[in-house]
């Protein structure tokens, strides 16, 4: 596997599991855990960007990906949408479910994984090899090499969760709405397939200050957190934190995608949004770190907050300098 696809693929577990707390250290540095998450992580983040690039479609087509890679893992591989014993939908206390389904959690975590553990490793990846942003960086051997890890960890993944895991507590199979998820995981991989990169550039005003992206991907992270876990908590009407996380997905892609047309919008650009969300959960490490539910070692998580924190410094400041236009210079006509 080429360098930049190693960064990716080490990328998509640190960021989709460590640094949002999902995986502690201590936690995600269990063998058997890296055993499982690092390649299933690693090889959908390396996938997602291989097709997308190979097939020129574009940011919409990644997180498209992406979002089938969130029904992949959280609806068929672990089974977290069907699963009444599963921690994220104990929380739930039952709202929201619909079809054996509950849909708050599916919804919130397939947006959750469309970004976080997909297009975020991307733009960051293609920030440090920014000469080779555009390309694929797989062969065909790497690629079918790739796609194999994909599945072998998903069939793996899906009898260990399926049907051992919980099996002590009742639980022991998915039930027949597990065909719902692969159905919306080929629908949205379909999607994603027809989407074609081009030139929509036809605003001609310039894009947000960079400060303004990461405020703003700052604040739709944490909206994003109170839609999930607040949310249902106030209101008991499982209906509308799916309707607000819909919501919340529309806006922030239109949003978006009215200011990637404006013809200035570059890597910085991009960068800026994804240092804003990986802001978010790197304020939220050290709370991550010491409210922690009991019987749950957070240990090390604001370490791990301050390494990306240092991270994404020297990140933005490299970019910034290869890719800054440089100021205008005045002219006097004699």
């Amino acid at each position: 596997m080429k360098r930049r696809a190693a960064v990716l693929f080490l990328l998509g577990p640190a960021l989709g599991e460590v640094l949002s707390g999902a995986s502690p250290p201590l936690a995600f540095l269990n063998p058997l855990t890296i055993l499982f998450i690092v390649p299933l992580y690693g090889s959908a983040a390396v996938l997602a960007r291989e097709v997308a690039r190979r097939r020129r479609l574009g940011w919409s087509g990644l997180l498209l990906l992406g979002a089938a890679y969130g029904v992949l893992e959280e609806g068929v591989v672990i089974t977290s949408w069907f699963n009444p014993h599963w921690p994220g939908l104990l929380q739930l206390h039952g709202e929201g479910v619909l079809f054996e389904i509950n849909w708050i959690f599916a919804i919130a975590f397939v947006l959750y994984h469309a970004v976080m553990s997909v297009a975020l490793p991307v733009i960051v990846a293609e920030s440090i090899f920014p000469d080779h942003a555009d390309e694929p960086w797989l062969g065909k051997a790497g690629l079918a090499l790739t796609a194999i890890i994909l599945a072998a960890e998903s069939v793996a993944g899906f009898v260990l969760f399926g049907f051992v895991a919980f099996r002590n507590v009742g639980y022991q199979h998915p039930p027949a709405s597990y065909l719902v998820a692969l159905a919306m995981m080929a629908a949205l991989t379909l999607v994603a397939l027809r989407q074609h990169q081009g030139d929509h550039q036809h605003d001609a005003k310039p894009p947000p200050r960079l400060w303004t992206l990461r405020l703003a991907a700052l604040a739709a992270a944490g909206t994003w957190v109170l839609m999930e876990s607040g949310m249902p908590n106030v209101i008991k009407v499982g209906l509308i934190p799916v309707l607000a996380l819909c919501g919340l997905a529309a806006v922030a892609t239109r949003t978006v995608q009215g200011w990637a047309r404006r013809p200035a919008w570059g890597p910085r650009h991009r960068l800026a949004l994804a240092a804003g969300t990986i802001g978010f959960w790197i304020l939220l490490a050290p709370i991550t770190e010491f409210t922690h539910p009991p019987g749950q070692n957070t240990l090390g998580m604001s370490l791990v907050g301050l390494a990306a924190l240092a991270a994404m410094i020297i990140l933005t400041r490299r970019v910034s300098e290869l890719t800054e236009p440089p100021p205008k210079v005045e002219t006097h006509s004699p």
